[in-house]
Protein backbone atom coordinates (compact mmCIF):
# COMPACT_ATOMS: atom_id res chain seq x y z
CA UNK A 1 0.00 0.00 0.00
CA UNK A 2 1.36 3.06 -0.77
CA UNK A 3 1.31 5.63 2.15
CA UNK A 4 -1.28 8.66 1.44
CA UNK A 5 -3.23 10.37 3.51
CA UNK A 6 -6.49 9.36 1.65
CA UNK A 7 -5.09 5.72 2.54
CA UNK A 8 -4.59 6.02 5.69
CA UNK A 9 -7.69 8.05 6.34
CA UNK A 10 -9.44 4.16 4.89
CA UNK A 11 -7.10 2.30 7.53
CA UNK A 12 -7.88 4.37 10.18
CA UNK A 13 -12.02 3.89 9.37
CA UNK A 14 -11.56 0.23 8.74
CA UNK A 15 -9.43 -0.38 12.14
CA UNK A 16 -12.10 1.36 14.38
CA UNK A 17 -14.62 -0.52 12.96
CA UNK A 18 -13.32 -3.75 13.84
CA UNK A 19 -12.87 -2.49 17.21
CA UNK A 20 -15.75 -0.99 17.59
CA UNK A 21 -17.75 -4.14 16.16
CA UNK A 22 -15.93 -6.00 18.58
CA UNK A 23 -17.02 -3.98 21.55
CA UNK A 24 -20.78 -3.77 20.61
CA UNK A 25 -20.84 -7.85 20.15
CA UNK A 26 -19.31 -8.98 23.74
CA UNK A 27 -21.52 -10.33 26.11
CA UNK A 28 -21.17 -8.23 29.84
CA UNK A 29 -21.77 -9.49 33.24
CA UNK A 30 -21.51 -6.15 35.53
CA UNK A 31 -25.15 -5.40 34.65
CA UNK A 32 -26.32 -7.91 36.60
CA UNK A 33 -25.07 -6.57 39.78
CA UNK A 34 -24.42 -2.85 39.28
CA UNK A 35 -26.53 0.04 38.17
CA UNK A 36 -24.66 2.56 35.66
CA UNK A 37 -24.92 5.88 36.95
CA UNK A 38 -23.96 8.78 34.01
CA UNK A 39 -21.32 11.53 35.42
CA UNK A 40 -20.43 15.01 33.94
CA UNK A 41 -17.54 16.17 36.24
CA UNK A 42 -14.23 14.59 37.98
CA UNK A 43 -16.70 13.10 40.53
CA UNK A 44 -20.09 12.23 41.64
CA UNK A 45 -21.27 12.18 45.34
CA UNK A 46 -24.27 9.99 46.03
CA UNK A 47 -26.15 11.81 48.65
CA UNK A 48 -29.23 9.84 48.92
CA UNK A 49 -27.11 6.98 49.75
CA UNK A 50 -28.98 5.93 53.32
CA UNK A 51 -31.24 4.09 55.04
CA UNK A 52 -34.69 4.59 53.07
CA UNK A 53 -37.17 5.05 55.65
CA UNK A 54 -40.31 2.93 55.43
CA UNK A 55 -44.26 4.66 55.50
CA UNK A 56 -45.61 5.70 58.37
CA UNK A 57 -49.06 6.97 59.84
CA UNK A 58 -49.61 10.48 58.86
CA UNK A 59 -51.00 11.85 61.90
CA UNK A 60 -50.61 15.91 61.97
CA UNK A 61 -47.99 17.11 59.63
CA UNK A 62 -45.10 15.11 57.07
CA UNK A 63 -42.18 13.74 58.96
CA UNK A 64 -39.26 14.99 56.65
CA UNK A 65 -36.12 12.32 56.45
CA UNK A 66 -33.05 13.81 55.10
CA UNK A 67 -31.49 11.40 52.66
CA UNK A 68 -28.38 13.35 52.57
CA UNK A 69 -27.04 12.56 56.21
CA UNK A 70 -24.81 9.73 54.64
CA UNK A 71 -22.92 10.63 51.19
CA UNK A 72 -20.57 8.44 49.10
CA UNK A 73 -18.27 10.08 46.31
CA UNK A 74 -16.93 8.26 43.41
CA UNK A 75 -14.17 9.57 41.95
CA UNK A 76 -13.52 9.13 38.15
CA UNK A 77 -10.51 7.28 36.61
CA UNK A 78 -8.80 7.02 33.26
CA UNK A 79 -8.02 4.02 31.39
CA UNK A 80 -6.51 3.41 27.65
CA UNK A 81 -5.52 0.70 25.44
CA UNK A 82 -2.71 1.46 23.02
CA UNK A 83 -1.44 -0.50 20.27
CA UNK A 84 1.21 0.11 17.52
CA UNK A 85 1.15 -0.98 13.62
CA UNK A 86 4.56 -0.86 12.13
CA UNK A 87 5.04 1.35 8.92
CA UNK A 88 6.52 -1.53 6.78
CA UNK A 89 3.61 -3.79 7.15
CA UNK A 90 1.34 -1.41 6.01
CA UNK A 91 3.91 -0.87 2.74
CA UNK A 92 4.09 -4.54 2.32
CA UNK A 93 -0.23 -4.72 2.79
CA UNK A 94 0.74 -7.33 5.50
CA UNK A 95 -2.37 -5.95 7.17
CA UNK A 96 -4.44 -9.47 8.16
CA UNK A 97 -2.37 -9.88 10.78
CA UNK A 98 -3.82 -7.01 12.65
CA UNK A 99 -7.63 -7.87 11.97
CA UNK A 100 -8.04 -9.92 15.21
CA UNK A 101 -5.79 -7.62 17.15
CA UNK A 102 -8.19 -4.76 16.21
CA UNK A 103 -11.26 -7.36 17.41
CA UNK A 104 -9.37 -8.05 20.10
CA UNK A 105 -9.09 -4.36 21.06
CA UNK A 106 -12.16 -3.78 21.25
CA UNK A 107 -12.99 -6.93 22.96
CA UNK A 108 -10.78 -5.63 25.59
CA UNK A 109 -12.37 -2.46 26.21
CA UNK A 110 -15.58 -3.77 26.63
CA UNK A 111 -14.75 -7.05 29.03
CA UNK A 112 -13.08 -3.99 31.60
CA UNK A 113 -16.08 -2.98 32.79
CA UNK A 114 -16.63 -6.86 34.01
CA UNK A 115 -13.21 -6.50 35.42
CA UNK A 116 -13.24 -2.89 37.36
CA UNK A 117 -16.97 -4.24 39.05
CA UNK A 118 -16.24 -7.56 40.27
CA UNK A 119 -12.78 -6.00 40.93
CA UNK A 120 -15.03 -3.70 43.25
CA UNK A 121 -16.74 -6.59 44.60
CA UNK A 122 -13.88 -8.61 45.82
CA UNK A 123 -12.49 -4.90 47.47
CA UNK A 124 -15.85 -4.84 48.98
CA UNK A 125 -14.17 -6.86 52.62
CA UNK A 126 -11.36 -4.08 52.71
CA UNK A 127 -12.82 -0.70 50.84
CA UNK A 128 -15.36 1.37 52.46
CA UNK A 129 -19.12 2.50 51.75
CA UNK A 130 -21.63 5.25 52.31
CA UNK A 131 -21.67 4.32 56.19
CA UNK A 132 -17.90 4.46 56.66
CA UNK A 133 -18.07 0.75 56.92
CA UNK A 134 -16.42 -1.98 54.81
CA UNK A 135 -18.89 -2.60 52.51
CA UNK A 136 -19.16 -6.33 53.78
CA UNK A 137 -19.19 -5.78 57.52
CA UNK A 138 -20.44 -7.14 60.62
CA UNK A 139 -20.72 -4.18 62.41
CA UNK A 140 -23.30 -2.23 60.10
CA UNK A 141 -25.55 0.62 62.19
CA UNK A 142 -29.41 0.63 60.86
CA UNK A 143 -30.83 2.65 63.92
CA UNK A 144 -30.18 0.97 67.28
CA UNK A 145 -29.47 -2.18 65.63
CA UNK A 146 -26.16 -3.74 64.38
CA UNK A 147 -26.32 -5.28 61.04
CA UNK A 148 -24.22 -8.12 59.42
CA UNK A 149 -23.62 -8.76 55.74
CA UNK A 150 -20.28 -10.32 56.44
CA UNK A 151 -19.47 -13.48 56.51
CA UNK A 152 -16.09 -16.11 56.63
CA UNK A 153 -17.99 -19.58 56.27
CA UNK A 154 -17.44 -21.60 53.14
CA UNK A 155 -20.35 -22.18 50.41
CA UNK A 156 -22.52 -24.58 51.87
CA UNK A 157 -26.17 -25.62 51.77
CA UNK A 158 -26.43 -24.90 55.45
CA UNK A 159 -24.22 -21.48 55.35
CA UNK A 160 -26.35 -20.44 52.17
CA UNK A 161 -29.42 -21.45 53.64
CA UNK A 162 -28.20 -19.04 56.82
CA UNK A 163 -26.87 -16.17 54.59
CA UNK A 164 -30.00 -16.07 53.18
CA UNK A 165 -32.65 -15.85 56.38
CA UNK A 166 -29.42 -13.64 57.68
CA UNK A 167 -30.14 -10.99 54.77
CA UNK A 168 -34.32 -11.30 54.38
CA UNK A 169 -34.43 -10.20 58.33
CA UNK A 170 -32.14 -7.03 57.38
CA UNK A 171 -34.44 -4.04 58.65
CA UNK A 172 -34.96 -0.41 57.63
CA UNK A 173 -34.35 2.66 59.82
CA UNK A 174 -38.12 2.32 61.02
CA UNK A 175 -37.08 -1.18 62.52
CA UNK A 176 -38.89 -3.20 60.20
CA UNK A 177 -37.70 -6.10 57.29
CA UNK A 178 -37.09 -4.04 54.03
CA UNK A 179 -38.10 -6.89 52.06
CA UNK A 180 -35.12 -8.19 50.43
CA UNK A 181 -34.05 -11.30 49.33
CA UNK A 182 -37.11 -12.52 49.06
CA UNK A 183 -38.22 -13.07 45.10
CA UNK A 184 -38.28 -16.17 43.08
CA UNK A 185 -37.73 -16.60 38.71
CA UNK A 186 -36.28 -14.35 37.29
CA UNK A 187 -36.80 -11.61 41.14
CA UNK A 188 -34.75 -14.39 42.88
CA UNK A 189 -31.30 -13.07 44.81
CA UNK A 190 -28.02 -13.54 42.81
CA UNK A 191 -26.05 -16.39 43.65
CA UNK A 192 -22.18 -14.96 42.31
CA UNK A 193 -19.26 -17.54 42.12
CA UNK A 194 -15.79 -18.13 40.72
CA UNK A 195 -15.07 -21.12 38.39
CA UNK A 196 -13.69 -23.22 41.41
CA UNK A 197 -16.92 -23.02 43.28
CA UNK A 198 -19.79 -24.03 40.13
CA UNK A 199 -20.20 -27.03 40.94
CA UNK A 200 -20.77 -26.51 44.44
CA UNK A 201 -23.21 -23.71 43.52
CA UNK A 202 -25.00 -25.69 41.08
CA UNK A 203 -25.92 -28.18 43.90
CA UNK A 204 -27.20 -25.89 46.16
CA UNK A 205 -29.84 -24.49 43.82
CA UNK A 206 -29.63 -25.40 40.44
CA UNK A 207 -30.20 -29.37 41.03
CA UNK A 208 -34.00 -30.10 41.59
CA UNK A 209 -32.98 -33.56 43.43
CA UNK A 210 -30.34 -34.25 46.05
CA UNK A 211 -27.49 -36.08 45.65
CA UNK A 212 -29.03 -38.16 48.15
CA UNK A 213 -31.69 -38.30 46.65
CA UNK A 214 -35.30 -36.48 47.65
CA UNK A 215 -36.70 -32.71 46.76
CA UNK A 216 -33.91 -29.93 46.90
CA UNK A 217 -35.52 -27.55 49.02
CA UNK A 218 -32.59 -24.42 47.99
CA UNK A 219 -33.50 -24.95 43.99
CA UNK A 220 -34.20 -21.97 42.07
CA UNK A 221 -33.99 -20.05 45.46
CA UNK A 222 -31.15 -17.74 43.84
CA UNK A 223 -30.21 -17.49 40.10
CA UNK A 224 -26.50 -18.27 39.47
CA UNK A 225 -23.67 -16.01 37.94
CA UNK A 226 -19.76 -17.75 37.58
CA UNK A 227 -17.25 -14.88 37.18
CA UNK A 228 -13.85 -15.34 36.47
CA UNK A 229 -12.69 -12.34 38.48
CA UNK A 230 -13.40 -14.97 40.90
CA UNK A 231 -10.26 -16.72 40.61
CA UNK A 232 -6.92 -17.42 42.48
CA UNK A 233 -6.96 -15.96 46.10
CA UNK A 234 -10.91 -14.69 45.51
CA UNK A 235 -11.42 -18.30 44.75
CA UNK A 236 -13.23 -19.09 47.86
CA UNK A 237 -15.74 -15.56 48.03
CA UNK A 238 -18.76 -15.87 47.10
CA UNK A 239 -21.37 -13.48 47.66
CA UNK A 240 -25.55 -13.43 47.74
CA UNK A 241 -26.94 -10.23 45.96
CA UNK A 242 -30.39 -8.67 45.86
CA UNK A 243 -31.14 -7.49 42.04
CA UNK A 244 -34.32 -7.40 41.70
CA UNK A 245 -34.90 -3.67 43.01
CA UNK A 246 -34.62 -0.16 41.56
CA UNK A 247 -30.83 0.14 42.67
CA UNK A 248 -28.25 -2.73 42.51
CA UNK A 249 -25.41 -3.72 45.03
CA UNK A 250 -22.68 -1.75 42.92
CA UNK A 251 -22.43 1.46 40.44
CA UNK A 252 -20.71 1.92 37.60
CA UNK A 253 -20.17 5.69 36.93
CA UNK A 254 -19.39 6.29 33.28
CA UNK A 255 -17.68 9.81 32.71
CA UNK A 256 -16.91 9.15 29.06
CA UNK A 257 -17.38 6.34 26.64
CA UNK A 258 -14.66 4.58 25.01
CA UNK A 259 -13.33 6.99 22.51
CA UNK A 260 -10.61 5.69 19.36
CA UNK A 261 -8.31 7.98 18.70
CA UNK A 262 -5.11 7.52 16.41
CA UNK A 263 -1.45 9.05 15.65
CA UNK A 264 -0.84 8.27 12.71
CA UNK A 265 0.53 11.16 10.24
CA UNK A 266 3.91 10.91 8.68
CA UNK A 267 4.75 14.36 11.26
CA UNK A 268 3.65 12.82 14.51
CA UNK A 269 6.49 11.31 16.67
CA UNK A 270 5.94 7.70 16.53
CA UNK A 271 6.03 8.04 12.66
CA UNK A 272 8.84 9.78 12.54
CA UNK A 273 11.05 8.23 14.87
CA UNK A 274 9.77 4.85 14.89
CA UNK A 275 7.83 3.32 11.64
CA UNK A 276 4.89 3.17 13.53
CA UNK A 277 1.29 3.93 13.52
CA UNK A 278 -0.83 4.00 17.19
CA UNK A 279 -3.92 3.98 17.72
CA UNK A 280 -6.18 3.06 21.33
CA UNK A 281 -9.19 3.59 23.45
CA UNK A 282 -9.73 5.73 26.10
CA UNK A 283 -12.11 6.40 28.18
CA UNK A 284 -13.53 7.60 32.11
CA UNK A 285 -15.12 6.12 34.53
CA UNK A 286 -15.11 3.75 37.96
CA UNK A 287 -17.30 1.71 40.25
CA UNK A 288 -18.15 1.76 43.68
CA UNK A 289 -20.92 0.40 46.31
CA UNK A 290 -24.22 1.37 46.68
CA UNK A 291 -26.71 -0.35 49.47
CA UNK A 292 -24.35 -2.82 51.46
CA UNK A 293 -27.87 -3.76 52.98
CA UNK A 294 -28.34 -5.37 49.27
CA UNK A 295 -25.09 -7.63 49.42
CA UNK A 296 -23.91 -10.48 51.44
CA UNK A 297 -20.43 -11.55 50.59
CA UNK A 298 -17.98 -14.07 52.45
CA UNK A 299 -14.49 -15.03 51.87
CA UNK A 300 -14.93 -18.72 52.28
CA UNK A 301 -12.68 -18.67 55.23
Amino acid sequence: MIITDANLASLRRSFRALAYEALAQVDLQWNQIAMQAPSNTSANTYGWLANVPGMKEWLDERDVKNLSESSYTIKNRDFELTVAVKQNDIEDDNLGVYTPMFRMLGEEVAYHRDQLVFDVLKAGFTQTCYDGKTFFATDHKVGKQTVSNRGNVPLTAANFEAALAQMQKIPNAAGRPMRLFMGTGERAPLLVVGPDLRATAESIVALRTLSGGGENPNYQKARLLVVPELSGAASAYWFLLETSRAVKPLILQVRQEPRFTALDRPTDENVFKRKEYVYGFDDRKNAGYAFWQLAYGSTGA
